[in-house]
């Protein structure tokens, strides 16, 4: 019967090397928000959490309170490249890529198995859990780092059983869940603070129920301490680099990154998911991933919720503890996931503007991660339970899944999906400008829109995003704002050279979503008669153009420290201090368990 997963192993394995097979071979691994860097960039992140970033306000400098976590999870990387002089290509492997391929497969297996011992179909649940639309548009759109955080999921749900199984089990209560648990919690915070808010969210429901179906009340109230105080205070300490100097000086980081990120509109027009899309767990956008691009819905993933739900039909005593919370959580999330849309979209609403910590959720579509989550440990259920029932079909029962979940994947299996899952070289016009750059003197580059995903900046030339900067969309808009006064206000604020990306992957330059090669000859033609531009440097269809006007003032002057970097250094002191505890707990508590 092992033979069943063994069998869905290799198909799983060869599912992964199929559409992840880009990662395996050579080439730049880039799209969405996983951009290239030069080794010449490594400076540009920092393992010490500091006051200001160059890159900080569009490339003028300013608070680093947003950027503190992701900051220090880009500076590994960074770091092991400046040491060992890795290229790009190698590090994003070692320290991105390969690490959600192990996080991602291993993690939803070892929860499953923990609940379902005896399951056979166990190997299903790293199936659901990795190849869902979702997940696959979320890491072909960049977010690879987010994935990572995903991929904890499964884990603190396993931490959280083992600490409230712990009297049923007769043996002591072990520690080291609950440190573990906080290890997690500040793992995912550090990767994407939002995954640990959705969990805990998991979490809390999936703890509710379980006190209304075992009706232990006091246990589990007592419990409550193990699972949700202490773990946090301890991914607290952990992430107190960026709590810290967050809670005193960054009440209003989310406001620092602009208004699309906090008002009811933006969350209006994020909620690309319909109910029936989230219900299904089918990603708006798949399989093209372009952005705002939604698609009618296709019946087929329908049976996805039919199987997970199935699962009510075979709810016993010994199961109802799991089966009844993942039911919950999966209808909670579905209704969340489709933000502002019918039925009730006021509802979500309501919570974006009342219920502290949903503001970060402007894109409803993040939800979908727990109902990914939901459904790799139901639908295994339902179908281990149907292989027991009709023992004469048992087989076919797995093996018909597999085939239906290979059919809804059909534009991954063919290479059709785009981001980071085409492999890319990086054009040899960046590669000059690269070499160029690093010879010129310290001043701003603005950007005409706005930066490709391989243009260089650094401390010495931060880059400025024009559109951004002007509040407009269309390049040749922006090219006509230049005038001398606009120019002039840019030279002070230490803006040298104005640069016109080449667009090779066509994402600059667009006109209903696909590239306008008129857009961009266009913005050309008004930057080449603007007097108040000299050409400085052409590097084929990339254009880069100094300002003929001198600056009033240095150019890249020392940023205004807008706050104290002493409580940025206790926040690290206390970061570092903590991790060591932990891990001293940690080895101490094992010892004393295994005695």
């Amino acid at each position: 019967m092992e033979r069943i997963n063994i069998v869905v192993g290799i198909l799983y394995l060869v599912l992964v090397v199929i559409v992840y097979n880009a990662w395996f071979l050579p080439g730049v691994i880039t799209g969405g928000d996983l951009w290239y860097f030069f080794p010449s960039m490594y400076d540009n992140h920092q393992i010490y959490p500091r006051l200001d970033l160059f890159f900080a306000n569009n490339g003028f400098g300013g608070s680093s309170v947003p950027f503190m976590a992701i900051n220090f999870v880009m500076s590994i990387p960074f770091l092991a490249g400046k040491t060992f002089g890795l290229s790009w290509e190698v590090l994003s492997r070692i320290f991105i890529l390969f690490p959600f391929l192990i996080a991602v497969s291993l993690f939803p297996y070892l929860f499953f198995k923990k609940v379902f011992p005896d399951n056979l179909l166990v190997t299903l649940s790293s199936f659901i859990f990795t190849f869902n639309t979702y997940i696959l548009m979320l890491v072909s759109g960049g977010l690879v780092v987010i994935g990572i955080a995903y991929s904890c999921i499964p884990v603190v749900f396993l931490c959280v059983l083992k600490i409230l199984d712990f009297k049923k089990q007769n043996t002591k209560f072990n520690v080291n869940y609950v440190l573990l648990l906080g290890v997690v919690f500040g793992v995912q915070s550090v990767l994407d603070v939002r995954v640990t808010y959705m969990t805990l969210w998991g979490v809390f429901l999936f703890f509710v129920t379980g006190i209304f179906i075992t009706r232990e009340y006091v246990s589990f109230i007592k419990s409550f301490l193990f699972v949700f105080i202490i773990p946090l205070t301890i991914a607290a300490f952990l992430n107190a680099f960026w709590v810290i100097p967050g809670l005193l000086f960054g009440s209003n980081a989310l406001g620092e990154l602009g208004n699309n990120y906090t008002t009811v509109e933006s969350v209006r027009f994020f909620s690309f998911a319909k109910f029936e899309n989230s219900f299904s767990l089918l990603h708006p956008n798949w399989p093209e991933n372009i952005f705002g691009k939604t698609y009618f819905q296709r019946p087929e993933f329908l049976i996805l919720p039919i199987l997970a739900f199935a699962s009510l039909l075979f709810v016993n005593k010994d199961n109802k503890k799991i089966i009844l919370p993942f039911v919950i959580i999966a209808i909670f999330v579905s209704f969340l996931a489709k933000g502002a849309n019918d039925p009730f979209g006021s509802i979500y609403i309501f919570l974006f503007e009342n219920i502290p910590g949903f503001v970060f959720f402007r894109d409803p579509t993040k939800w979908y991660m727990l109902i990914a989550f939901s459904y790799s440990v139901l639908i295994p259920f339902t179908l281990f339970e149907l292989y027991k029932k009709f023992r004469k079909a048992r087989l076919l029962i797995p093996l018909l899944f597999v085939l239906f979940f290979l059919i809804t994947l059909i534009p991954a299996i063919t290479g059709k999906l785009p981001g980071t899952l085409q492999a890319s070289s990086v054009p040899n016009e960046y590669v000059q400008f690269e070499r160029f750059m690093n010879n010129q003197q310290p001043g701003r580059i603005l950007w005409i829109p706005n930066p490709s995903r391989f243009s260089y900046f650094s401390q010495k030339h931060p880059s400025v995003s024009s559109n951004m900067y002007f509040d407009k969309s269309k390049p040749s808009e922006i090219a006509r704002t230049l005038d001398f006064q606009k120019l002039n206000t840019l030279v002070s604020e230490g803006v040298l050279y104005v640069a016109l990306p080449y667009d090779n992957r066509g994402e600059i330059f667009l006109k209903d979503r696909s590239y306008d090669n008129t857009e961009y000859e266009k913005t050309l033609e008004i930057l080449e008669n603007n007097t108040n531009l000299v050409k400085f440097g052409e590097f084929g269809r990339l254009k880069l153009y100094s300002v003929n006007i001198k600056p009033t003032e240095p150019i890249l002057s020392e940023n205004k420290v807008l706050y104290r970097q002493s409580v940025v250094d206790l926040g690290a002191i206390i970061s570092i201090i903590s991790f060591f505890l932990v891990v001293f707990l940690l080895f101490h508590m094992r010892r004393k368990h295994e005695k």
